[in-house]
């Protein structure tokens, strides 16, 4: 099965067709590992629900994929706040589904196989934004995924792989990921893990053991569009 994925749109709706999406008509999953909304408009609860019932769901129908699953991140508050709303316009019956620390099992068109995927919006703490949790409690919310997925999409990256921040301001050389979700990783042995968060992270797949790991942001640490879909057959 081919799939697309990508990250921390933050607003920014690209159409299609454009040369942007070169290839995603070949895919039938596209994936976004959170940061929907825009930034002007993300503690507004209201505005946040116009914008995505009348921009981000009409834009995900014109997408060429039979699929779109995605997650919440820290800048999404209307999704911690609206919970039950949200898992109701984005039903799993509907082209584009919201994933909320379950697990969807997805019968491919293209191979015909079941994939397990898990989506989690959760990210260790570092301040006061959305989803984020001390890594204890972490530690108990990842209880619910499941051994052996195909497909893990994190909003938060993991301890150790895919987290050091290679431009501006956040250019340190440190480890910038969560302990919890390493762990999680490790010891549940996903197939794939696709993430966003740490914006300018290296983009290409790196190992967490037998998982491979993917940062998949589309945007720079100055939140302009640098990077382009990962699309993969997996």
């Amino acid at each position: 099965m081919k799939i697309a994925v990508i990250s921390d749109i933050h607003g920014n709706l690209i159409p299609y067709p454009s040369q942007y999406w070169k290839g995603l008509e070949e895919c039938e999953i596209l994936f976004i590992c959170g940061d929907i909304l825009p930034l002007q408009i993300q503690h507004n609860l209201e505005a946040s629900y116009e914008w995505l019932l009348t921009q981000f769901k009409p834009w995900t129908y014109d997408l060429p994929v039979e699929k779109v699953y995605f997650i919440a991140g820290n800048h999404d508050l209307w999704f911690e706040r609206k919970y039950f709303d949200a898992i109701s316009i984005f039903s799993e019956y509907d082209k584009v589904t919201y994933l909320a620390n379950n697990t969807i099992d997805h019968i491919s068109s293209q191979d015909s196989k079941v994939y397990s995927i898990h989506g989690i919006p959760y990210c260790h703490q570092f301040g006061n934004w959305s989803f984020m949790y001390s890594e204890k409690t972490l530690t108990k919310l990842f209880e619910a995924v499941p051994n052996n997925l195909d497909i893990l999409i994190t909003h938060d990256a993991p301890y150790g792989v895919s987290d050091v921040c290679l431009e501006g301001w956040a250019a340190d050389g440190e480890h910038k990921g969560g302990k919890a979700l390493r762990d999680v990783i490790i010891n549940k042995k996903p197939k794939y893990c696709f993430h966003g968060h740490l914006h300018s992270s290296n983009h290409e797949e790196e190992m967490l053991n037998d998982t491979k790991v993917f940062n998949t942001s589309i945007v720079d640490e100055q939140y302009d569009i640098k990077y382009e879909p990962l699309i993969i057959r997996i």
